[in-house]
């Protein structure tokens, strides 16, 4: 029903805008096998580019799919994930991720480890602790903080205020081998993308 209801309205669009003008950004997470094995079968989703995020960006199952990757890779379906700062504090956490692991740690490691930094901090600031005191001080902590992960500066909702992206797509490395290959940064400060 959620195929048949997307397909209705890019069939709409392309008749109003044309294909080339537009897109599906489709943000999910495993979910992803079963709507792509859906829409497959609905030719005018195939006719456009696709958009996936960090959910489905580097999924093995989408890959080990046959009908889930073909369609990924017929619609093109570039993925974005959050691009920690590679910076010497980058670089400790990697290794430590690296022996504890036994392989590279995703990109969010970087991120969790700051936040338990960030809430360290915060914590010796006020001196005790209090959940309401920890979250008034967190932004004037974070404003400066550089940390694993980069710049931590919060914005007035409590997010990360700037962060650069990642873009990964499954690709074909050899016949009837496929992989998520990084194919390109989105980069914050200049607002540009650059591609691989």
């Amino acid at each position: 029903a959620e195929a048949a209801d997307l397909a209705s309205k890019v069939e709409k669009a392309i008749a109003q805008y044309g294909a080339d003008k537009v897109a599906v950004w489709h943000i999910s997470f495993e979910e992803v096998n079963a709507f792509f094995t859906a829409a497959k079968e609905y030719p005018v989703l195939s006719k456009v580019e696709w958009y996936g995020s960090d959910g489905t960006a580097g999924s093995a199952a989408m890959l080990k799919d046959p009908a889930v990757r073909d369609f990924a890779l017929a619609v093109k379906y570039p993925c974005t994930i959050f691009a920690p700062t590679h910076s010497a504090k980058w670089e400790i956490v990697r290794q430590n991720g690296l022996n504890v692991l036994g392989r590279e740690p995703d990109s969010y490691s970087y991120a969790v480890y700051d936040v338990v930094w960030a809430y360290a901090l915060s914590l010796m600031v006020v001196d005790k602790y209090d959940p309401e005191a920890i979250k008034a001080v967190l932004p004037t902590v974070t404003a400066t903080m550089f940390g694993a992960s980069g710049w931590i500066e919060l914005d007035e909702a409590g997010d990360r205020k700037a962060g650069d992206y990642d873009i990964w797509a499954s690709t074909e490395v050899s016949p009837g081998n496929y992989e998520w290959k990084r194919i390109g940064m989105w980069v914050y400060m200049t607002d540009s993308v650059t591609w691989y």
